[in-house]
């Protein structure tokens, strides 16, 4: 029987409430809620964290490197200036090349953030050995876009080409533009909890 796996979803700040779920073979064989400050009966050791994207910045890290070392270097230098925090209080993190021409996405937190989650699940005693975000481990076919309404938050999954996490009041108005970005790498656009009148953007491929 293969091991199980540990994961907690995230809320909107580190005091929301915790989803969480045992999967075993890929499947979840339970799940639950764990509140601030509380530690949910039977969850203890390594878990895998989910965070909303709107926690930190997505990119794409287009510069070959040959070693991770070297791709959170580079990370370090396409977020310069565009971070709120200073390079000191930021993580930065890096995926595996998504193609040949060894492009990657790349993320940047700020480390207080970050630690107040880290903190948030030792309530719960639990170590993230891994943290995703939510933006960006939603499942995508080449060529497509997703945007998955989930209450107030919405996400936007574009797979190797990153993606982003808003409030919901505000995707009307930045998707558009966003995807506009793009180009023509995204030619259907998938469409969860939206209809097409409900949003803007100069595309027929929204289904």
């Amino acid at each position: 029987m293969s091991p199980s796996v540990q994961v907690l979803v995230a809320g909107d700040t580190p005091d929301a409430p915790l989803t969480w779920m045992r999967l075993q073979s890929g499947v979840v064989v339970t799940q639950g809620v764990v509140h601030d400050g509380e530690a949910a009966a039977g969850l203890s050791g390594d878990c895998i964290l989910v965070l909303p994207g709107f926690e930190a910045q997505l990119r794409v890290l287009e510069t070959p490197a040959r070693s991770a070392v070297q791709a959170r270097a580079a990370a370090a230098y396409l977020f310069k200036g565009a971070l709120a925090t200073s390079e000191t209080d930021t993580c930065f993190a890096v995926g595996e090349p998504g193609d040949t021409s060894g492009a990657r996405l790349a993320a940047a937190i700020a480390r207080p953030r970050l630690s107040a989650w880290l903190a948030r699940c030792a309530e719960s005693h639990l170590t993230p050995r891994a943290i995703y975000l939510d933006c960006a481990i939603w499942p995508v076919e080449p060529g497509s876009a997703h945007v998955i309404r989930l209450g107030n938050r919405t996400l936007v999954a574009v797979g190797p080409l990153g993606g982003f996490t808003i409030e919901s009041d505000l995707a009307p108005a930045l998707l558009g533009p966003w995807l506009a970005q793009l180009g023509g790498a995204i030619s259907v656009l998938h469409l969860f909890g939206w209809t097409p009148d409900q949003l803007t953007f100069s595309s027929n491929a929204a289904t």
